[in-house]
């Protein structure tokens, strides 16, 4: 579905979606580089397996154009709008699609 949205993303929007290389992963979260600032949100995700909890699948976007590493410290003026705008495009597509559909 992910890879539906990011071909439509890039038709609609091909002067973004040039200047940044737009990859879709699938990856255990032991695999999710360390070097992110998203790793603790999905590295060992599921680290009490025996505990009947299902948690499920964690989606990010990992390095679309940015190369500083972001902490919590940070505003706003650290990060890439335009990188933003391409994650948010795409991810918010694929959130409304799964709330409400394709109407």
């Amino acid at each position: 579905m992910i890879r539906g949205i990011t071909k439509v993303f890039k038709a609609q929007y091909p002067e973004l979606a040039d200047k940044y290389t737009i990859r879709i992963n699938k990856l255990a979260s032991t695999e999710m580089p360390y070097n992110s600032d998203h790793a603790p949100f999905v590295y060992n995700i599921d680290e009490q397996e025996a505990d009947g909890i299902d948690y499920g699948r964690a989606v990010v976007c990992y390095g679309s154009g940015s190369q500083e590493y972001h902490t919590y410290l940070d505003g706003m003026d650290r990060f890439n709008e335009e990188s933003l705008a391409v994650s948010g495009i795409i991810y918010g597509s694929l959130v409304r699609y799964l709330g409400w559909g394709s109407r």
